[in-house]
């Protein structure tokens, strides 16, 4: 199954605002994004990244490499990402565990959480699976290094 992009998504990937991803879909120039019964949009990866080829560009290439780091993340994302290096590349570590260790009010249920996970797992940074909680993913680097965006699971 095509993952679906919310905008957000679409900007940091090939690094241009939302106003110009809107004004190629308006001009035909990019894929039209999808419609969802809620009324969102989003865009098929497989459609972006075709769009990218036909220019040369591929999401692995350096210059995608450098649109994500650690400082553009959201900062639960990056305690989230801090817990999962603290215990090491491969280890599964649950979700109450990780909320527990960054703090003991962090809410598992509420947006900021939901959207930091999300993100990270766009961006291959972690890996999710229901009843062992969240990992390393194939993307991440320590810190300091560039993280690529990718293909998720």
């Amino acid at each position: 199954m095509d993952r679906l992009l919310p905008l957000r998504a679409v900007c940091r990937l090939l690094a241009v605002p939302a106003a110009d991803i809107r004004a190629w879909v308006d001009a035909g120039t990019f894929p039209p994004p999808v419609a969802l019964p809620d009324g969102r949009r989003r865009w098929r990866a497989s459609s972006v990244t075709a769009w990218m080829a036909t220019l040369g560009f591929s999401p692995t290439t350096e210059e995608a490499q450098e649109q994500m780091d650690r400082e553009s993340l959201p900062s639960l994302a990056r305690e989230i990402l801090q817990v999962l290096e603290e215990a090491g590349q491969g280890k599964w570590v649950g979700t109450a565990d990780i909320a527990a260790r960054i703090d003991e009010t962090v809410d598992r249920s509420a947006g900021s959480w939901k959207r930091s996970t999300r993100i990270l797992r766009e961006f291959n940074l972690i890996e999710t699976q229901k009843g062992r909680g969240m990992r390393l993913g194939p993307a991440w680097k320590p810190e300091g290094v560039s993280m690529v965006p990718g293909e998720g699971s």
